[in-house]
């Protein structure tokens, strides 16, 4: 069986001996990069599962990092490691494409955990894509919107949407119960399987979701807010 594999992008050299071990005797791959142009021609010339990025880099910085990759049509889970505890790093970095944002100092044990979530995750939409035929499978139509559901993916007008895998999870819940009104707390325990719920995470990726689908984000046709209740999709 294949390893998965971990792209580890941090300066600080103990924290990568600490995490590139650990990787290691949890049967994980790991490649090792002190700086952010390192870090984006080891992402290009090679796949990961996971991208371990850390926001303080001694050229470009985390967020460039994120950038580019996102830029560049690599949907990797990223999860940001950081020092900034502060509520607005957290947000820019999932407004800008991050999987998750876990801050220093953290415990080994739980970064596994959730890394090893997140690569779970995209490993289920990456193999429902690459298995995609046109004749589909389970079929859910919405508007103009297809969910295939043994394929892992979503189209709207007969094009694939090029979605990270929580950003899939979340329309999916939403296609799969259209009219439905969930609150932040239902969608976080959904498709975060977490009963805490983050509230700005949520909204973050609703947004992102918005980008992606609406022809207006700014007024959104289907990804509707109910002020005060939660969020419904009609098509």
């Amino acid at each position: 069986m294949t390893r998965e594999r971990v792209l580890v992008i941090d300066d600080d050299e103990q924290i990568l001996k600490a995490i590139r071990m650990f990787l290691r005797h949890e049967g994980l791959e790991a490649t090792c990069c002190a700086t952010g142009a390192d870090g984006l021609a080891a992402a290009g010339a090679g796949t990961f599962d996971l991208v371990l990025l850390d926001l303080d880099l001694p050229d470009l910085d985390g967020f460039g990092v994120l950038e580019r990759l996102r830029s560049r049509g690599d949907t990797t889970p990223v999860m940001v490691i950081s020092g900034h505890d502060e509520e607005y790093n957290k947000l820019i970095c999932l407004g800008g494409g991050a999987d998750d944002y876990v801050t220093k100092p953290f415990s080994l044990p739980l970064l596994i955990s959730k890394a090893r979530a997140l690569m779970r995750r995209n490993s289920l939409y990456a193999a429902g894509t690459r298995t995609a035929t046109s004749s589909g499978g389970d079929r859910v139509t919405c508007g103009p919107f297809t969910l295939e559901r043994d394929a892992c993916r979503v189209l709207k007008d007969g094009e694939p949407l090029s979605l990270t895998a929580r950003e899939l999870a979340l329309l999916t819940l939403f296609l799969s119960h259209p009219g439905q009104v969930f609150s932040k707390a239902q969608l976080y325990e959904r498709v975060w399987d977490n009963p805490v719920v983050d509230e700005n995470t949520v909204m973050v990726y609703v947004k992102r979701l918005r980008d992606k689908i609406e022809t207006d984000p700014s007024h959104p046709t289907y990804l509707q807010t109910l002020r005060g209740i939660g969020y419904r999709f009609c098509a």
